[in-house]
């Protein structure tokens, strides 16, 4: 008799001690309620105490699970509407956030074709009749260039704002070759910038889009000499300034550049350089 008693008790928790749905909402509330309808914007239910009351409704987005008298539940992932549940017979997954695209950290890589006006002094020898003998001098000759720049760096922004989010950027290389196109014999122009750094600022539309302001200064040479050719390059200062704009990991967007080569000697040389950039972001 008694393991008669014992089975029909636990008839009676499993048949009415689960007999009603729970509606757990986000800021911790519970409700007792039977489920009729989950749509992907509301929840259409019944209070548990009243099964004979009106019908209540809830929006998707206040909820953040159901749990089914059968022992089942519905999760519900995203905090706003028009999400959809999810059903699930066991304890839910973990959930990575997805990667923010515009105000994220990452490694990026822009490709950059370059217009660029420039002086260079140049050395003129003079031929003196009288002495027979030559005079040199130098003079500055003012040039038009088009190149190609590849430039690879870092971002990192801080703060918690979800619009706008001030940063740093390291510019760990920028690699150039230019051209003089009016000049046939001209030697193409190659530069390379090491360990450029700035600030970064990054503004957000939405989730897959958005701008950059970003200003980098550091060290550059020009003209990278060839094993073997004894020449050496011209030492100078590179400032930068560019806007970009972005979707998602991808990114167009225009850059303003100054190179002052020979700092501190007289045939001080300078290049200013306007480019297309077109990269990403990873």
């Amino acid at each position: 008799m008694r393991p008669f008693l014992i089975f029909t008790f636990f008839l009676f928790i499993g048949t009415f001690g689960f007999s009603q749905d729970v509606i757990l909402k986000r800021d911790g509330k519970k409700i007792e309620a039977k489920v009729l309808e989950v749509s992907s914007t509301q929840i259409k239910y019944k209070r548990e105490d009243q099964q004979d009351g009106p019908l209540r409704t809830i929006p998707v987005y206040d909820v953040k699970e159901i749990i089914y008298e059968d022992g089942t539940w519905d999760t519900f992932d995203q905090e706003g509407p028009g999400e959809t549940p999810k059903n699930e017979t066991g304890p839910p997954e973990p959930r990575t956030k997805a990667k923010d695209h515009i105000l994220g950290n990452g490694f990026f890589l822009d490709g950059m074709i370059c217009y660029a006006m420039g002086s260079e002094m140049h050395e003129i020898s003079v031929y003196d009749p009288i002495t027979f003998n030559y005079t040199y001098t130098t003079e500055s000759v003012l040039r038009n260039y088009i190149g190609i720049n590849i430039r690879l760096g870092h971002k990192w922004y801080f703060g918690s704002s979800e619009k706008w989010r001030p940063g740093i950027q390291a510019t760990w290389a920028r690699i150039g070759v230019f051209f003089a196109p009016d000049i046939t014999d001209y030697s193409p122009k190659f530069t390379l910038s090491l360990l450029n750094a700035g600030f970064a600022n990054a503004i957000k539309f939405n989730d897959d889009n958005g701008m950059e302001a970003n200003a980098n200064v550091g060290f550059t040479m020009n003209g990278i000499p060839l094993p073997g050719s004894g020449s050496t390059p011209d030492i100078g200062i590179i400032y930068s300034a560019e806007v970009k704009f972005r979707h998602k990991a991808f990114a167009v967007g225009i850059d303003f550049s100054r190179i002052n080569l020979n700092i501190g000697y007289a045939d001080r040389s300078s290049l200013n350089v306007i480019a297309l950039t077109v990269g990403f972001k990873m």
